[in-house]
């Protein structure tokens, strides 16, 4: 492949369709702490929870990503297992439910109170329930364990080993008993998201005092290298489950390093602190973190997207940028650069200077606009569909001359400008040198290329092409990013 080189890009999506995801799951299992606690502790030990600062019984301003995701599946009922604790009757909704086990302050072993992870777990077992069928299990647990070792520096490399040592086999018993058929929970699909990098969050970079980053990026790292290969080998000895792991680690170090990328203005200081008295829970100033160590609702549903793309896309590189409509439609981004940052977001329509016979296009309209630097030329970049694009589906740009079929054999460039398609037509990879004929911006530097997945055998203008999704075109042509 190609040197590729560093370049800003903002994405103007527009005129997105409705198109069904290629996976579905009936239910959500949660297991964690407060990163995914809904309300279990609220709800077991009110004084447990400081509803001044946080919302809704989550520990944030908002919605935490479970509630996001489950929300992207269809699911739209909330059981919590404090009730079961409460009441000792397992007595869920009827329906599509999210089973959210997770409690704030949660460690991975045994603990009571709150219940840890391997607590959750068993209380599942002792009750008698399986996880229900077509389910995705999903655990995200571990920070608890290390934040106190992270401000007590009188500790060693080898008790920070003890102690991820003893966190990722607590994670590996877990998920034995989940996914157990006989005597466990018989989970069929089960996600593993890692441990962000703690030495970034406001509680360790020094915002209160204390410059504990290198302490916070030690145990993260060793924690999730110890994670993945444990991971991994389950894997391999249980090819029956199918097994999702997310990095969060990176996901976090690509936010604070790029924050546009992901519609943030601010990834050092938290919000509860800098703007809640004026603002309340609005997250008017794009905030990342809530408090010392929690997202925002805003990172939260980034969270959730990044997770829904690793579900859809199941093969997609780390770097994959996910983007959504109003219809929950997802689509990935790449650009092979690690420097790929998404700047802003456009809601202004598009005019094709000749809209003769435009297509009728699958996804809608994209308009790519990009920044390019170090004197660069031209710019490359991957976009994967969440279904294979049908074979009579080209990829179309807007030119002077109208729309025309982009795919490089059409082209014909001697730049090698156009689109093409992967051999599972799941991707295309599109490639646009710098004011050539196919750059629909003047200005040295920058590239726009308005383009998208579509057909003309109808020979129809999009706006009177039929189709049973049409009621979604009233989204007057605006497209939503899941960072904005």
């Amino acid at each position: 492949m190609s040197k590729y080189h560093k370049i800003v890009l903002t994405i103007i999506l527009s005129c997105f369709i409705i198109v069904h995801s290629s996976f579905a799951y009936d239910n959500l299992v949660t297991f964690g702490d407060s990163l995914t606690d809904s309300g279990n502790n609220r709800l077991l030990k009110p004084e447990y929870y400081n509803s001044e600062n946080y919302s809704g019984g989550a520990y944030s301003n908002g919605k935490i990503w479970a509630e996001y995701l489950a929300g992207k599946l269809g699911i739209n009922h909330t059981y919590l297992i404090a009730n079961y604790f409460i009441n000792m009757d397992w007595n869920p909704p009827e329906g599509k439910v999210w089973y959210n086990s997770a409690f704030g302050g949660a460690e991975t072993g045994s603990g009571s109170l709150p219940p840890g992870l391997l607590t959750q777990v068993g209380t599942w077992v002792k009750a008698g329930i399986k996880i229900p069928h077509n389910s995705l299990c999903i655990i995200w647990i571990g920070g608890n364990n290390f934040l106190n070792w992270i401000t007590d520096h009188s500790l060693t490399q080898d008790d920070s080993t003890e102690v991820t040592d003893n966190a990722v086999a607590d994670i590996i018993q877990a998920l034995s008993v989940i996914t157990d058929t006989e005597t466990g929970l018989a989970a069929t699909d089960v996600l593993i998201i890692n441990l962000p990098n703690l030495g970034k969050t406001p509680a360790n970079n020094g915002y209160f005092g204390n410059e504990d980053t290198e302490y916070g990026t030690l145990v993260s790292s060793l924690f999730n290298n110890k994670l993945t290969n444990a991971f991994n080998a389950f894997q391999a000895s249980h090819p029956s489950v199918k097994m999702f792991l997310v990095d969060a680690y990176l996901f976090l170090e690509k936010a604070v390093e790029n924050p546009q990328e992901f519609g943030f203005n601010n990834t050092v200081k938290p919000a509860l602190f800098e703007t809640k008295p004026e603002h309340g829970f609005d997250n008017m100033d794009k905030y990342l973190f809530w408090d010392g160590v929690h997202p925002t609702t805003e990172a939260h549903e980034a969270i959730a997207s990044q997770i829904y793309g690793k579900i859809l896309f199941e093969n997609a590189n780390n770097d994959v940028i996910f983007v959504e409509s109003h219809s929950n439609d997802t689509i990935g981004l790449e650009y092979t650069s690690q420097n790929f940052r998404f700047v802003s977001m456009s809601s202004d329509d598009y005019t094709c200077p000749n809209e003769t016979k435009k297509p009728a296009f699958i996804y809608g309209l994209f308009d790519f606009t990009i920044t390019l630097e170090n004197n660069d030329t031209f710019a490359e970049f991957t976009v994967y569909l969440p279904s294979a694009a049908p074979s009579n589906a080209k990829w179309y740009k807007a030119t002077s001359e109208g729309w025309v079929d982009f795919s490089q054999e059409s082209m014909n460039d001697p730049n090698n400008d156009g689109a093409v398609f992967s051999e599972d037509r799941k991707k295309v990879t599109i490639h646009i040198t710098d004011n050539g004929p196919y750059d629909d911006d003047n200005a040295i530097g920058v590239i726009r290329d308005p383009s998208g997945l579509g057909s003309d055998e109808s020979g129809a203008d999009l706006d009177s092409n039929e189709s049973d999704t049409d009621s979604e075109s009233s989204l007057g042509c605006f497209i939503q990013t899941l960072f904005q």
